[in-house]
């Protein structure tokens, strides 16, 4: 294995011994594999942060005088500084509901899938490492809505 980047046709094993490749068609058929795992990657982080603002607009409940609630005394500091309409998580969350087990589930597979991502990087192949970029470039362009994420730098 080479421990510098290169530009070979020829990897001993990707991820699993039995993916080798040794022809340029076996290159080319594991760049589009990678390339398509790359854009999943992108589409799942996606799937899992509306996932998470969905989960949490429903948790969140507003507080003040507009909800209904207290107000809070005016000689409190810390209730003249934060406004009326805070936004407070709700404590009965359950960590055994079905839309937390399904977030979990959806962590899991995009921490598996960036993780083996991380590892065909490692190969140092440049021709992977290229098809691995360019598509997170391409499923970041489709799968970006625009709204600011959550901020993810390894995974």
């Amino acid at each position: 294995m080479s421990m510098f980047f290169h530009f070979g046709v020829q990897e001993s094993a990707i991820l699993f011994k039995f993916w080798s490749i040794s022809t340029l068609s076996g290159l080319l058929l594991s760049m589009g594999l990678i390339f398509l795992a790359s854009i999943s990657h992108e589409g799942i982080k996606f799937y899992r942060n509306r996932l998470e603002k969905s989960r949490r607009a429903k948790y969140l409940t507003v507080g003040g005088a507009e909800a209904g609630g207290p107000k809070p005394p005016s000689s409190d500091t810390i209730a003249q500084i934060i406004p009326s309409d805070v936004r407070t998580v709700n404590p009965r969350v359950s960590r055994l509901s079905l839309e937390h087990i399904l977030a979990t589930l959806v962590y899991g597979i995009q921490v598996t899938l960036s993780l083996c991502l991380m590892l065909v990087f490692m190969t140092y192949n440049v021709w992977l490492c290229l098809a691995m970029v360019l598509g997170s470039c391409v499923g970041y362009f489709f799968f970006n809505d625009g709204s600011p994420a959550d901020a993810e730098f390894c995974h």
